[in-house]
């Protein structure tokens, strides 16, 4: 990329140098300076995927290493220079006048406004319906039309994540608040009540809601998560009174958001947190323009942000910006109230997400709860990422997404120094759609660098930016919107490859183990969920996490799955009634906790056992 950069600049320059008044030439500057900002990043894009294949960094577990000799050697050095000089000669580069003929110009200004005129026309309550459901039908289309299979052919068997979330809904969707446990090393969270995984619980009973209402189907959270997409899109374009130019460029954004699209074909619930960013967007827009905000209205956002502080603790970063809009008063006063109104509510999420999810595998609880210090828990984290970012030495979908968030950041930055200059006034410029965006990128990198894990980035990210985007477009304000698409394409082979989470989505809806066909009957007789019991555990089956994958979806409903993070196990003996254990698994159970069991069957599948100790009946 960095070469293609170079080699048209430098093309660009020598056409202008050697035929200064020929239109080629000149057309070709007009446009190369009017583009400057995206040459600027595509340069960038490219220097960033040169350094990582340089490499500028590599990992000696496990420490990161800066690679100094690379940096300034040839290889290192020359791509610095270019850049530099592309750079100035970009910066330094003097606008000129449109130099095609009027006629042409004329043309062009008639034809872009009839197209303005016709879907001018096109009422923006149907237009609203494209943006809404493009992404649905664009998934549809793979599914149905690319895989050749069908929404109800869905099983999860890739992403142990998502397989948790698709044993958990089924769960809740049968059983309620019943069932078995599903904790890791069985650790319990301080609320009993809950039984359900390593987060807030809240959106197991969202989703599992529909299905206790409605009938639990396997693809029934992936129905759900089209209908959280078109219901917010729609929604929102139609409570921002938008028209059909603007619903096209929304149209265009939902078209890119490979994230949307990608998690909206698994049991995941980003599609409820895209949601949710888009609702923020909203309320944003619409305090940003009320003078006074009605005491109902203010409470029912608050509990809208507390719901969801309580499904995603990085939704706390908006709660600063909605303090400060719904509080009157002087900015300063504002910003205090906003200060305490916002640590209280987080503090108040953060003590009840700490009484719902067990005391294990949770990276915010982690980096907190450093024993060195919060300060050094949080450099570790960070660190962490850091590694975890550059050790593929390749462009990965956590690095493009960052790359779109420091995009949007600049343009901020650049729009707020066009307010300076025009000596805004201190409250109106905190109520710019700029400021808005440098602190949501810039306490989205800060929180996700050192509390979040990078693997994720480009999933829990994208939530915000959709918050950032869809403001912009309800103001007509389109630069980063097509500079968002424009990137979006390219970086289309790294967010569905990346990770393989695109391939890993087909695997749901096309393949099938052959070895869960003659485990499950088994299974079925042997593993039998008991209604009359007052012990989860006893409808609890322990698994290690290896075997945390598409096996468990034959397990009978409401059989909890807690899995071994890591060994020994703090309860001596074994809480869990049912085990399907590897050979190895079971030896270490049998030397660090002391596990006494009889098997029950051997399968394909793994060792089916029954814990002895375990306080149930056989």
């Amino acid at each position: 990329m960095l070469l293609v950069v170079l080699f048209v600049t430098g093309s660009t320059a020598m056409i202008f140098i050697f035929f200064p008044q020929r239109l080629l030439a000149r057309g070709i500057y007009y446009f190369w300076v009017n583009q400057r900002w995206t040459i600027l990043w595509l340069a960038l894009y490219g220097l960033l995927e040169y350094y990582l294949r340089l490499p500028l960094f590599y990992i000696e577990k496990p420490d990161l290493i800066f690679n100094y000799t690379a940096l300034f050697g040839i290889r290192g050095t020359m791509p610095i220079v270019f850049s530099v000089i592309l750079f100035t000669a970009v910066f330094l580069a003097r606008p000129i006048e449109n130099p095609f003929p009027v006629q042409w110009q004329a043309w062009v200004q008639e034809k872009r406004g009839m197209f303005l005129k016709k879907i001018s026309v096109v009422n923006g309550a149907w237009s609203a319906f494209l943006p809404a459901f493009l992404p649905i039908g664009l998934v549809l289309f793979v599914v149905y039309g690319l895989w050749g299979a069908k929404l109800s052919d869905y099983l999860p068997s890739f992403w142990n994540d998502a397989i948790g979330y698709w044993l958990w809904i089924r769960q809740f969707s049968d059983y309620g608040l019943g069932g078995g446990y599903n904790f890791p090393n069985e650790l319990m969270p301080p609320a009993g009540f809950n039984h359900y995984g390593e987060g807030s619980p809240l959106y197991i009973y969202f989703y599992g809601l529909f299905g206790y209402l409605f009938g639990w189907s396997p693809h029934l959270p992936i129905l759900v998560n089209f209908g959280l997409i078109v219901v917010s899109v729609y929604g929102f374009s139609r409570f921002m009174r938008m028209d059909t130019h603007q619903n096209l460029v929304l149209a265009l954004i939902m078209a890119v958001s490979w994230p949307v699209m990608i998690f909206a074909a698994t049991t995941s619930h980003e599609s409820l947190n895209q949601a949710i960013g888009i609702l923020f967007a909203g309320i944003f827009l619409r305090l940003r323009q009320a003078e006074r905000v009605h005491p109902l209205s203010g409470f029912s956002i608050v509990l809208f942000a507390f719901f969801a502080g309580m499904l995603r603790l990085s939704w706390v970063i908006f709660f600063p910006p909605l303090f400060y809009f719904l509080f009157p008063g002087t900015p300063p006063r504002r910003i205090a109230l906003s200060l305490l109104g916002s640590g209280a509510l987080a503090i108040g999420i953060l003590w009840l997400t700490g009484l719902l999810v067990p005391p294990i595998n949770n990276s915010i609880f982690t980096a907190l709860g450093s024993e060195r210090g919060l300060l050094f828990g949080l450099q570790m984290q960070f660190l962490a990422q850091v590694k975890k970012l550059v050790s593929t030495q390749r462009m990965v979908p956590g690095m493009a997404t960052l790359f779109l968030l420091v995009m949007l950041l600049v343009y901020g930055l650049k729009e707020t120094l066009s307010f300076l200059r025009q000596k805004a006034q201190f409250e109106n410029l905190m109520k710019s759609q700029a400021v808005f965006d440098i602190y949501n990128m810039l306490t989205l990198l800060l929180a996700g660098m050192t509390l979040y894990l990078a693997n994720g980035f480009y999933r829990v990210f994208f939530a915000p930016l959709l918050t950032s985007l869809f403001m912009r477009v309800a103001q007509r304000k389109y630069g980063f919107a097509w500079s968002m698409a424009f990137f979006s394409l390219l970086f289309a082979p790294v967010m569905l490859t990346g990770q393989k989470d695109w391939d890993g989505a087909k695997m749901n809806f096309t393949y099938r183990a052959p070895e869960l066909a003659g485990s499950q009957e088994v299974l079925a007789e042997l593993v039998i969920y008991d209604e009359t019991t007052k012990n989860p555990w006893c409808n609890t089956i322990l698994i290690p996490l290896s075997f945390y994958d598409t096996r468990l979806t034959i397990l009978p409903s409401g059989i909890g799955v807690s899995y071994i993070h890591s060994y020994p196990l703090p309860n001596i003996p074994i809480r869990s009634k049912y085990l399907l254990l590897g050979e190895m698994n079971y030896r270490e159970l049998v030397e660090q906790n002391a596990l006494r069991a009889d098997l029950l069957a051997e399968l394909p599948i793994g060792r089916l056992y029954r814990n002895l100790d375990a306080n149930c009946t056989p």
